[in-house]
């Protein structure tokens, strides 16, 4: 609707086309005015972020038929309103025109002279002459009489039907009814308002996190730049925005195809292939006889064949004193600790500038399982898609473990030898396997 043809119908009366606007240009104001304003969704879980966004998107445009298509009915019926008016006095008078009545008034008397005329006339033609006059003089009249009877239901017809335009009209400002447009746009357009500042922010944690979780280049996580389309180009924001979701699920999709998925486990004191140990045995012990507090770096500790690395599940056991021996079998699940778990803090995707702390893991009935029995991972959206070799690991464990025959068992080193940290692992293996003969931590430990 043009600018001109709103102010046209306003000014004829038809108030409710004010409400209706470009909704393109609503859903740029929007982002424009959001684009110094921080996302609070969690960059690193990419895939639910474009799952969500995916989902945003549809909505808005889906909104966006509504309202265009709401606005098509309020237009149409607004002309219709505006031609009704303009031709309502024309057609009255057309089918209330008093020409044939005239007509038929003037024809009467004519025919009732004729008729007296020829009655009393002695030609032998005379009498069929005089009936034939009678009969139109009658005719006239009731003719007549049938036009009046008309232009008096024709008057009633407009009165009922502009009594029904009225009644009708008056529905486009009752609140809450179906043909108040302006309040239904209006209310469509704040669903949209709400939704468009999901998608945006969403849109914005996708494109974040595809750069730093995923590593894409600018080409794929470069967000389109909110601008109104160009002379001649069908595409508005909303389109550019979802081609560049469908590119970005494009992209992630065909980069997990070559994802492996894997466990590993981590000993905090046995030495890894390096012969280097994460934590001292004499550290490990201070803790254990400590406050419990084990702090470890696994930067350094992955090799460079695995790339892209994200974590999805984290879990503990333990080594105890029953660990080894004829006791392990009967004693591997009596004693069991509990931890708090804090990863490594990553680079901010919103500002890789800045470090983002990552939300602490607590993991409960920590045992010493059967190696064939891994203990259950912890999953959580808190972490999920985290590098875990992305600096220091923090593990503060509980003062007191359970125990069958000892209800008040505290963590000593004399109790507790180690601690295994369990990982959940996606990452881009390197496929040329001459690298792996070099450096891979799943080599043995040094000897003692």
């Amino acid at each position: 609707m043009t600018e001109a043809l709103k102010k046209e119908l306003i000014e004829a009366g038809y108030s409710w086309v004010d409400n209706f606007r470009s909704i393109d240009d609503l859903i740029l104001e929007i982002i424009n005015d959001l684009k110094a304003e921080k996302s609070s969704y969690n960059p690193f879980l990419v895939e639910k972020n474009l799952s969500s966004l995916a989902t945003s998107l549809d909505k808005v445009h889906s909104l966006r038929s509504a309202s265009n298509d709401l606005e098509d009915k309020a237009i149409t019926q607004a002309l219709e309103y505006r031609t009704f008016s303009q031709n309502t006095e024309i057609v009255k008078k057309l089918e209330a025109a008093d020409w044939l009545n005239q007509q038929f008034e003037a024809e009467q008397p004519l025919h009732e002279k004729a008729a007296i005329s020829f009655e009393s006339n002695n030609h032998p033609l005379a009498k069929g002459f005089a009936a034939t006059s009678q009969a139109g003089a009658e005719k006239s009249q009731l003719a007549s009489d049938g036009e009046k009877e008309r232009q008096l239901l024709v008057s009633n017809k407009w009165a009922n039907v502009e009594a029904h335009q009225k009644a009708l009209q008056e529905r486009h400002y009752q609140p809450g009814h179906a043909l108040n447009y302006g309040e239904r746009s209006q209310r469509i357009q704040a669903l949209i308002a709400d939704e468009t500042e999901t998608m945006y922010f969403r849109a914005r944690a996708v494109s974040a996190g595809l750069g730093v979780v995923f590593g894409f280049d600018e080409s794929i996580v470069k967000l389109p730049d909110p601008k109104p389309a160009q002379d001649g180009e069908y595409k508005s924001y909303l389109e550019h925005l979802m081609l560049w979701a469908r590119q970005a699920a494009r992209a992630l999709s065909i980069r997990k195809q070559q994802e492996t998925l894997f466990e590993h486990t981590i000993s905090i004191v046995q030495p890894m292939s390096n012969s280097k140990r994460l934590l001292e045995e004499s550290e490990f012990a201070a803790a254990m006889d400590g406050d419990g507090k084990v702090v470890f770096n696994l930067k350094e500790y992955f090799p460079d064949e695995v790339g892209g690395l994200r974590l999805l599940g984290v879990a503990l056991s333990m080594v105890h004193e029953y660990s080894q021996g004829n006791d392990w079998a009967k004693h591997r699940y009596d004693i069991c600790s509990r931890a708090i778990v804090f990863p490594p803090e990553q680079i901010n995707p919103y500002d890789t500038a800045t470090r983002r702390p990552i939300a602490p893991i607590v993991i409960n009935n920590i045992t010493n399982p059967e190696p064939a029995q891994p203990p259950s991972f912890v999953r959580s959206p808190a972490f999920e898609n985290i590098n875990p070799g992305n600096g220091e690991w923090k593990i503060k464990i509980a003062d007191y473990q359970n125990h069958a025959a000892v209800p008040d068992r505290r963590r000593t080193s004399k109790n507790t030898h180690d601690f295994r940290l369990h990982l959940l692992l996606a990452s881009n293996f390197d496929t040329d396997h001459t690298n792996w003969d070099k450096n891979f931590w799943g080599s043995q430990p040094e000897s003692n």
